[in-house]
């Protein structure tokens, strides 16, 4: 069946939904149990999106061609209760396309575009071949696209105490600054993923030193439906064995079709096993950690095989270790940290490919004496990876960015132009000094300096040579404002980016240079008031860009630009548009938003509370990396119209 059971949407749909027309639910609170009274929180987010002709069709593309004319309804209810030392949490996840495209669309589609736009009059035998052709195409497509499921896609039953803190089920977990483990919410699909499993941390106080001992073991488990792309995540087989059946009870899995007879699973969870011992006091904070990542993989005639073969993915086990140092208050003017990791990869499921170790050390230093305050990040990788998941690139692309570990880039998270492999193979950091002028005004600059080997060369190990390497400069000057009263404020932002190579090569021109990468950019976010609750607010980012491999003939600009009306905290009105003159993308995507936060015991909804909140998207977004609130993801195009409301009780 393409369609999870309709009855399990029905169960989900009425369970809840005394729940959501109770009256005054704000948290929900029963009769003290033992003293201790219970509460209970819930909160509802919907969506409806549909998603028209994105513009990067590609002539005979059958993915270009799939994301075009489909539409989604989502439904996310997340319930959490409380009693005394006791959490349990529940998140139910749902996904219903009505409408998306077909095998036969797709092909006839393809056929249009090999006849100028219209399909023939009479069908010649290669018509025919290229019918044939895509129709199967788009069906292998489809076979993991645009199916409906419902599943728990979190849930979790914790314990705390001054003295231990215990969780069963899903929950995050991060050691130091992520060289070793990073597994927290930071968006929707990236970031959203958690440790399926158990975790127990157990503190040990004696007069200002901290001892805190934390252990944890489970399956990864991240968000299974992409509503970018409508891309489902499933899993079967080896991804269902042992611990590993028993986490995806309920997940969504591979289907049946006429396309795929076999259910072909392109994800299968990871296993991880992890500790962290520190021990912090007033003076300084010493820590150290371990996570060691086991892969799930498929038996096959030439052994046991991972769902992609590059380096990272290959490796049926990963290990990493790692110790952090950190002074918090150093000679009361400043701050140290380092942190020091080392990553073993081993147990290849590709034959002759040799084990792999690597190498990460990240520092931070602050110095602080008013009115300036002076910073450092500073990185040496030498063939330190992040902990990718185990998925089946090839089937799931949209699903690459997931990963368990994070390794600093020392630049700002905005920051979209460190390519290909440039973090696992660098040394370098950036400098940044702050004077803080006046009580209203902050001035800053930074200069950056990197040598990188992995970013202009195809290469799955760290070759520290000089026909290899790249050397970045990355320069900015900027000044954050503000009114004595912090109504008007705004930052302003000039930098530049120059990355060469120590080789020759040939442009898209065909002429001989050693420049790799250059830009000249422009950002400020600007709030203005107009008195009352209005007041107008200004972003953009606007950039000329140069790419000698990959990119155009000759540098082009690229901007956005948004210009919002904000009344007080309840609604926000903004146009965007951006252009890029880029001749492999559409020229200007155009676009408007609004958000309008519901106030509490307002007359139509008298039990919700805040944050709850409705927002539509109208228009067109052009795919790229894009940053919200300090999150940074990797979006699809998108063309067409999505509607969202969160409901707080």
């Amino acid at each position: 069946m393409r369609q999870s059971d309709s009855r399990s949407r029905a169960f989900v749909c009425f369970a809840f939904g005394g729940l959501l027309l109770t009256p005054n639910a704000r948290a929900i609170e029963t009769a003290p149990i033992d003293g201790t009274p219970a509460s209970v929180d819930v909160v509802e987010s919907a969506g409806a999106l549909y998603n028209a002709d994105n513009r990067n069709t590609r002539r005979s593309d059958v993915a270009s061609l799939a994301d075009d004319n489909w539409g989604l309804l989502s439904n996310r209810i997340e319930a959490r209760a409380n009693w005394g030392h006791w959490q349990l949490g529940l998140r139910l996840d749902s996904a219903w396309f009505w409408t998306s495209q077909s095998p036969t669309r797709i092909a006839l589609r393809a056929l249009e575009q090999e006849h100028g736009g219209r399909l023939p009059t009479s069908y010649s035998p290669s018509d025919a071949n290229l019918f044939v052709d895509k129709f199967f195409q788009a069906g292998d497509e489809l076979s993991d696209r645009f199916i409906h499921w419902n599943y728990p896609a979190k849930y979790s039953l914790s314990y705390t105490t001054p003295d231990v803190e215990a969780t069963l089920g899903d929950f995050t977990a991060q050691f130091g600054r992520g060289l070793v483990l990073s597994v927290r919410k930071q968006d929707q699909l990236s970031g959203d993923t958690t440790i399926r499993g158990a975790r127990a941390s157990y503190f040990v106080r004696s007069d200002d030193a901290r001892l805190r001992l934390t252990a944890l073991a489970g399956v990864m488990n991240p968000l299974r439906i992409d509503d970018g792309s409508g891309r489902v995540l499933g899993t079967a087989g080896a991804g269902r064995d042992g611990i590993a059946g028993l986490a995806e009870a309920g997940m969504p899995q591979p289907v049946n079709s006429a396309f795929d007879p076999s259910a072909t699973p392109n994800y299968a969870p990871d296993r991880l096993l992890g500790g962290e011992i520190e021990v912090r006091s007033k003076p300084f904070a010493v820590s150290l950690a371990g996570a060691r990542l086991l892969r799930a993989c498929t038996d096959t005639d030439t052994g046991c095989q991972t769902l992609s073969s590059d380096l990272v993915r290959s490796a049926r086990t990963i290990d990493n270790l790692g110790a952090g140092f950190n002074v918090p208050n150093l000679w009361q003017h400043g701050s140290l940290y380092v942190e020091y990791a080392h990553q073993a990869l081993h147990d290849f499921s590709q034959q002759n490919v040799a084990d792999v170790s690597g190498n990460a050390v990240y520092a931070n230093l602050t110095l602080a004496a008013k009115p300036f305050t002076f910073s450092v990040d500073a990185k040496h990788y030498r063939s330190f990876y992040p902990l990718r998941a185990n998925v089946d690139i090839g089937r799931a692309r949209e699903f690459s960015p997931i990963q368990y570990s994070t390794s600093p880039t020392t630049m700002p998270v905005w920051t979209d132009t460190e390519f290909e492999g440039f973090n696992t193979c660098v040394t370098g950091g950036r400098a940044r000094a702050d004077w803080q002028a006046s009580t209203t005004k902050n001035l800053y600059l930074w200069v950056g300096r990197y040598d990188t080997w992995a970013e202009s060369v195809a290469a799955t190990s760290c070759s520290v040579q000089r026909a290899n390497a790249n050397h970045v400069w990355d320069l900015a000057e900027g000044a954050q404002f503000s009114s004595r009263d912090r109504s008007a404020r705004g930052e302003g932002m000039l930098g530049a980016r120059f990355d060469s190579m120590d080789r020759t090569v040939l442009d898209a021109a065909g002429a001989p240079t050693q420049v790799f990468y250059r830009e000249l950019y422009a950002r400020y976010e600007i709030t203005l008031p107009l008195g009352g609750a209005y007041a107008l607010e200004f972003q953009g980012w606007h950039r000329r860009r140069r790419q000698t491999l990959g990119g155009p003939e000759k540098p082009w600009l690229q901007g956005t630009t948004v210009t919002g009306l904000q009344w007080g905290p309840k609604l926000n009105l903004a146009f965007g548009f951006e252009y890029d003159q880029n001749p492999a993308f559409p020229g200007l995507y155009l676009n408007g938003q609004l958000r309008y936060e519901l106030e509490e015991h307002n007359r139509l909804l008298p039990w919700v509370h805040a944050p709850s909140y409705l927002s539509l998207f109208v228009g067109q977004r052009q795919g790229g990396l894009r940053c919200v609130s300090g999150v940074c993801r990797v979006y699809a195009p998108f063309e067409g119209a999505r509607l969202d409301l969160t409901l707080a009780f």
